[in-house]
């Protein structure tokens, strides 16, 4: 939404003309969404931080709390399936990020942007949707076939990784179809974006 708002504002106080006559508009959307994305993963980084710094007291937040002792032992994750979420993140925050850079220069207001935003959104609703399938049955085929679909991947792989251990081959394959997707919808998204950025007034 920020990627989305900051596309919109360029676009309709003009300052995008500007700008994309010293640089190229892809370069642009690019920029927009890295930038975006360092302060998404600054913010991940200090909940990361926060959990870690909670778990490596938990003995003393239990006797604190009163809870029970180990309580706090569910929330501890090996190396490797917090590397893979962290993938996932990054991936799946590119992705929408894309998407939403070309809504932004497809559209002229927040308003118009509302009509089609639910397009964008309908493929993380859907694991959102069936989260108790996903984390009740991770290895089942559903979350196996969403895990599998780049669009539903970074909400559905999080789920699953959370609750059980996923196969390596699995996340190898998810990682793999969903950087190749990444690429795709980039590209497209540079290509709205180039003609987009620049049509102000016109219908999306």
């Amino acid at each position: 939404m920020n990627v989305l708002r900051s596309v919109l504002e360029e676009k309709t106080n003009k300052i995008a003309e500007v700008i994309v006559s010293s640089m190229k508009a892809s370069h642009l959307m690019l920029g927009k969404i890295l930038g975006v994305g360092a302060v998404a993963l600054l913010q991940v980084g200090i909940w990361a931080a926060i959990s870690a710094l909670m778990i490596s007291r938990s003995d003393m937040l239990s006797k604190r709390l009163g809870m029970p002792a180990g309580m706090l032992d569910v929330a501890k994750m090996p190396a490797g399936t917090v590397a893979a979420m962290l993938g996932f993140f990054v991936l799946g925050f590119l992705l929408y990020s894309a998407m939403y850079a070309a809504l932004g220069a497809a559209v002229n207001s927040e308003q118009e942007a509302q009509q089609f935003q639910m397009v964008v959104l309908a493929p993380m609703i859907v694991p959102l949707a069936m989260m108790f399938r996903i984390i009740s049955d991770p290895m089942g085929p559903v979350a196996t076939v969403l895990g599998l679909i780049p669009f539903t991947a970074p909400v559905t792989m999080s789920m699953r990784l959370a609750s059980a251990p996923v196969p390596a081959s699995q996340i190898l394959a998810s990682l793999g179809l969903l950087v190749v997707t990444v690429l795709v919808v980039a590209w497209i998204a540079g290509k709205i974006y180039r003609v987009g950025i620049l049509s102000t007034g016109k219908k999306p």
